[in-house]
């Protein structure tokens, strides 16, 4: 195929929603191509209050950490890429249901996790009924996990990765958690998980009266999830430019547009949805998978990512030394965790080759998360004044009214007096965002005075 066909599947089958002038960028489940993934997020979707975008990146993350380490993209001889992602869900208190959508996803991880402590009980109960004799043969055994403690030192971390093909962190309250990682005693937590990210070839830790701990490609995956409030009021320049947020996908939501479902019918739908699938077969693969599988890419999908992949870097290239350079590293990485979730999506249809709907699939997620980064960096890390908010309402009712009369838009009382209205109407003009007609009377005498956004014409 050439390029034009490229660039048409991704414009035209990409199509992210957005809606109102206080812009909630929705994902469209229907626009994906028929796969597993599709039909995991159909029945999830139909089954909750919680919104379709906090359901889709706490899945992915979810997949993430069920597939263990063996599982990577040889990118080069030295350069290899695993699969592990971070995840942040952002939006308000209660409403959006931001924990029911973490325990949604993570339901099956929560009952394998279950089934291995109990696997090491049996075990742990068989060793210690053992001779000391008997012991010197036999290792002690030990917890399989994937599911990890949130509250953690550096130490504990690194051991439980040292142990593990896989590792996941859930944070519901995700602010305490990085509220422990500035604590005097967690200090070294932060540059470490950092550093985990990218799964370097070894990681050591050193300790003053016991044996160094290493570990050889850490790979830990982590969700959590907060409110824009708490991070706008506890996140610094310096900590998004430091590149420890620049290795989460964000999803945000401020308005919950899923209908209500009473918390009886909640167990009758998980069995009677219509999109029922069973997502249990799918995460008894993943965390089964054993021995080594070099990730491929057939021809089709190589082509597709290539030409994706190209069309970013210039788009970056043009951000360099503008107001939105602090995006620069935020969507670089988005770039590669494009591939990692095309990985993904290949994995849970027990395929070790990508094909080109699998990465068509994770080109159409990550312009729903890059559409996210730049909403987060642009919007909502920005406290707006009253006067502001004031603007945006005004525009956003002359912009759904399609024409709206001076007295009718005075009448909704958004601001204080007259005078303010006038300078609101005076800004959006001067953005060339309204036109103001007025219309004369046969006297040529201004007799009503209406807007209209100026995109309408």
């Amino acid at each position: 195929m050439e390029n034009a066909n490229f660039e048409k599947i991704i414009k035209d089958e990409i199509e992210i929603q957005e809606v109102g002038q206080d812009v909630e960028i929705l994902f469209d489940i229907s626009s994906l191509e028929d796969s597993t993934f599709k039909k995991m997020l159909k029945y999830l979707s139909s089954i909750t209050m919680s919104p379709d975008e906090f359901i889709l990146l706490s899945l992915l993350v979810a997949l993430a950490g069920s597939i263990p380490k063996s599982v990577y993209f040889r990118l080069s001889k030295n350069l290899n890429l695993r699969l592990n992602l971070w995840g942040l869900i952002i939006g308000t208190s209660t409403l959006t249901k931001k924990s029911s959508s973490i325990a949604m996803t993570l339901h099956e991880l929560y009952r394998i996790q279950k089934n291995l402590f109990e696997i090491y009980q049996d075990k742990k109960s068989a060793y210690e009924k053992l001779s000391e004799d008997q012991k010197k043969d036999i290792p002690k055994p030990k917890l399989e996990r994937i599911i990890f403690p949130a509250d953690l030192t550096a130490e504990a971390l690194i051991k439980m990765l040292s142990e593990n093909e896989r590792g996941f962190l859930a944070a519901g309250e995700f602010g305490s958690v990085l509220n422990s990682l500035e604590k005097s005693y967690n200090k070294d937590l932060k540059p470490l998980l950092t550093n985990i990210y990218d799964c370097p070839a070894l990681i050591e830790v050193a300790r003053l009266t016991r044996e160094n701990i290493s570990v050889e490609n850490p790979y830990l995956s982590l969700l959590g999830a907060s409110t824009i409030t708490w991070i706008r009021n506890n996140i610094s320049v310096s900590d998004l430019e430091s590149g420890f947020f620049s290795r989460f996908l964000f999803a945000i939501v401020n308005k919950n547009r899923k209908g209500f479902v009473s918390l009886l019918n909640l167990n009758s739908l998980t069995y009677n949805s219509p999109d029922y699938f069973d997502i249990r077969s799918v995460y008894d693969f993943t965390t089964s998978i054993s021995g080594e599988h070099i990730l491929e890419i057939d021809e089709e999908a190589s082509k597709l990512y290539k030409y994706y992949e190209k069309e970013k870097y210039f788009e970056l290239m043009k951000l360099a030394g503008t107001s939105k350079d602090l995006e620069l590293s935020f969507r670089g990485r988005l770039i590669v965790s494009t591939l990692k979730i095309a990985g993904i999506l290949s994995v849970i249809e027990q395929r070790f080759v990508i094909t080109k709907n699998e990465m068509l699939n994770a080109i159409k997620i990550s312009e729903y998360f890059e559409k996210n980064i730049s909403k987060l960096l642009e919007d909502e890390l920005t406290e707006k004044s009253e006067f502001q908010l004031k603007e945006e309402k005004i525009f956003k009712i002359i912009k759904e009214s399609k024409q709206i009369k001076r007295s009718e838009l005075l009448r909704k009382k958004i601001v204080g007096s007259s005078k303010e209205f006038d300078v609101i109407i005076q800004n959006l003009t001067e953005k060339e965002l309204v036109e103001v007609v007025t219309n004369y009377n046969q006297q040529n005498r201004k007799q009503t005075i209406f807007y209209r956004a100026k995109e309408e014409q």
